[in-house]
């Protein structure tokens, strides 16, 4: 077989001579995989140009140097799309290459069934069917996690409206299992990825500040490594200190969730110390932390001891941060082996541990495999995973001592649950760390837990409401319905008893007019309200169902006809292809204004609701309604005035903020439509002021001209 291009043969070159190198790995079959592939793939090219035969390479790069698979994987990489998109069959694959490597490869290829369906199914459904496949082999969820991270290294090949929702998809399903999977560095670098696409401005914005003051930090670390990796030589540690930055996303998302500005960051950068593998390495993880300790003062609400109780994914660290030169700087202390681990995630950690198996993970997979066989609704499907399988843990301790691991935020009921389905049942508080707190208390970290119990007490609907683990809320919710079914019953004999004493046949039209009678929607809400006494069937609602005549009221939902809607002389908006859209809405939750970037979404209405692609609701609409979606941008149009909110922290000076407001209107000849004005404990002001802007490049203008004010700190837009 010849192959003419070049950069085809480096890739597979780099990818034989690795698993060359292993005597066991049979290089003849990478070759035959190799072959198959090219073949299949010999006139297909990509958005970018490249010949589609790089794509299955670059997956298999990924699986091989970054997450450290075997040598199956390997070979599944390459032919991952040859069924999918080539003449290639399954049966083809199991005859040439055995059952393990068509099990896997069928795996990819339903998943990739699901995304080119997206009429018969969503995200929801391609979600559930990458956990029932992360439950038969985890390879396929890794291999599926290595060719996303190579199709967003490309994305920008592709239309502006598919790089919107893959990235969405990729921030709101794969990064989070990347992160339960131990890959960390994949994980950070699919938000970066994400966040390019979705929020440009911000990345833009948060990567020129970090570039600023890169050269200041690395210096500071420089010099706040020096007496740590004296005293280490001295004490005999072999070890390699290396400095790390932050994700320019998760930077972002600490400035968001904290309101804080970039300056009042204080971990930025962190410094990482990798100690060479010895035969006590919880040991030296500690003797190393002494040391640091010996120079600069820790903060304790800071240290994070995760090799004492690992993450459920095999991550051990030891997490500290110290102060130096009046900063605080994040450590982080590890052996070689835990750093592989943190690196690679599960595929490397196979490799400490004997027949490839590891309580934690096992019982994690565990996890997976109950939460699929649960009835639980689709919309609701995705926070249920991420919220059990995804969200940090925190570890809590029994009276005897146990430790029991639970998603961070969990309750007392969650934790009684854990313990056993009737202490959950008759729990009605607890005892933490000798102190009486209440159902709702919020579990911290090494926290004492004794459950108090009643024999009397039983779960009610509220209890869904603060609950967080899947199984405490599986538990009441299938007590809530058999309760239910019981009161229907019940209701149900009391109602047909209560018609027949005064001569009202029971039927489905004179059920109706009772409920109607009532107010109330439902039948079995109708049996329910029956258990009390207080209802009974009387002279009146006799009367009422006599006079009334029952008609089937169908709903006619008048649907958009833009044709009858010409009357409209003016569009803000329009699709890419000019087409007006007349019947639109701008969204309250973001507020878009003319210049940001945005997408429409079709609401049940057949009305157009604009948002910024940065909206808090587009991971939502983007992930569950993704069909509904559609790419718009703005027309130019210089007499449309939008609203614009910009919050300011100024000295506190006297009447600053009335002369901002004034100069804002006289100078910049803009209308200050409200002002609001607070008070905090720097003895600086809060303001905000509601302004009205022709777009978002008169906005970043006035942003920028308000800035130069003297006594303004900094200045934030907040819609």
């Amino acid at each position: 077989m010849e192959v003419k291009n070049e950069t085809i043969l480096i890739q597979y070159n780099r990818i034989f001579n690795f698993f060359k190198k292993d005597k066991n790995n049979d290089t003849k079959i990478l070759e035959r995989a190799f072959k198959m592939a090219f073949q299949a793939h010999k006139n297909c090219y990509r958005k970018s140009g490249d010949p589609y035969i790089c794509h299955p390479l670059s997956v298999s790069e990924i699986c091989t140097f970054e997450m450290g698979l075997d040598f199956t994987s390997g070979i599944c990489a390459i032919l991952h799309d040859c069924i999918e998109d080539t003449n290639i069959s399954l049966e083809n694959i199991k005859s040439v290459f055995g059952e393990e490597k068509s099990n896997i490869i069928d795996g990819l290829t339903k998943i990739k069934n699901i995304i080119k369906n997206p009429q018969k199914s969503n995200c929801i459904d391609n979600f559930r069917k990458l956990m029932l496949s992360l439950v038969k082999d985890l390879r396929v969820i890794l291999i599926k996690i290595a060719d996303r991270l190579h199709n967003m290294r490309t994305l920008q090949y592709m239309p502006r409206e598919k790089q919107l929702i893959i990235s969405y998809e990729t921030l709101h399903i794969y990064a989070p299992i990347a992160c339960r999977m131990g890959l960390y560095n994949i994980k950070s670098e699919l938000e970066d990825l994400s966040m390019q696409y979705i929020n440009r401005n911000e990345y833009n914005y948060v990567s020129f500040k970090l570039k600023k003051i890169q050269r200041e930090c690395y210096s500071l670390i420089k010099e706040f490594i020096y007496p740590i990796k004296k005293s280490l030589k001295e004490q005999n540690i072999e070890c390699k200190i290396i400095e790390r930055t932050k994700s320019i996303f998760s930077i972002w998302n600490k400035m968001k969730n904290k309101n804080i500005s970039f300056s009042n960051l204080y971990d930025l950068f962190a410094v990482r110390i990798i100690i060479n593998n010895s035969k006590h390495p919880k040991t030296d993880c500690w003797r190393v932390y002494s040391i640091i300790t010996d120079h600069y003062f820790p903060n304790q609400n800071r240290l994070r001891d995760w090799i004492s109780n690992p993450k459920s994914n095999g991550y051990q660290s030891l997490h500290t941060t110290v102060k130096g030169y009046n900063k605080w700087i994040e450590v982080q202390i590890r052996t070689k082996n835990m750093n592989e681990i943190a690196e690679r995630g599960i595929a490397a950690h196979w490799k400490y541990k004997e027949n490839n198996k590891d309580s934690t993970i096992d019982k994690w997979i565990h996890k997976v495999r109950d939460l699929i066989k649960k009835p639980i609704k689709n919309e609701n499907l995705i926070d249920e995973f991420k919220m059990n399988l995804f969200e940090d843990e925190i570890f809590v301790y029994t009276p005897k001592g146990e430790l029991i691991k639970l998603p961070k935020r969990s309750i007392v009921i969650d934790f009684a649950f854990e313990i056993h389905t009737d202490i959950g049942m008759h729990c009605i508080g607890a005892k933490i760390n000798n102190k009486i707190e209440s159902l709702k208390y919020v579990l911290q970290n090494g926290d004492h837990v004794e459950i108090i119990t009643s024999k009397k007490q039983n779960p009610n609907k509220d209890w869904l409401n603060f609950v967080i683990t899947s199984k405490a809320k599986d538990k009441i919710r299938n007590f809530l319905l058999i309760s239910r079914n019981k009161n229907i019953q019940i209701g149900k004999n009391n109602l047909h008893y209560q018609m027949n004493k005064i001569n009202i046949n029971i039927n489905q039209n004179n059920l109706y007019m009772i409920m109607k009678y009532y107010n109330i929607l439902s039948i079995n809400d109708l049996y329910c309200k029956f258990i009390n006494k207080k209802y009974n069937i009387n002279s009146d609602i006799k009367q009422y169902v006599q006079q009334h005549n029952i008609k089937n009221n169908i709903l006619k939902y008048n649907k958009y006809d833009i044709n009858k809607r010409n009357q409209y002389s003016k569009s803000l908006i329009l699709t890419k292809n000019g087409f007006n859209f007349l019947n639109y809405e701008l969204s309250r939750c973001c507020n878009p204004i003319q210049g940001n970037y945005i997408f429409g979404f079709i609401t049940s209405d057949h009305r157009i609701k604009i948002h910024k692609t940065n909206c808090l609701n587009s991971v939502r609409l983007f992930n569950k309604y993704f069909y509904r979606v559609i790419n718009i941008k703005w027309k130019s149009d210089k007499n449309i005035k939008f609203n614009l909110k910009l919050q300011n922290e100024l000295l506190n000076k006297n009447d600053l903020f009335y002369e901002i407001s004034k100069y804002i209107s006289i100078n910049l000849k803009i209308v200050v439509n409200t002002k609001f004005a607070s008070y905090n404990k720097d003895g600086k002001i809060n303001s905000i002021i509601s302004l009205n802007v022709n777009n978002d490049k008169s906005s970043n203008e006035i942003e920028k001209k308000i800035k130069l004010i003297n006594g303004i700190y900094y200045v934030n837009r907040i819609c």
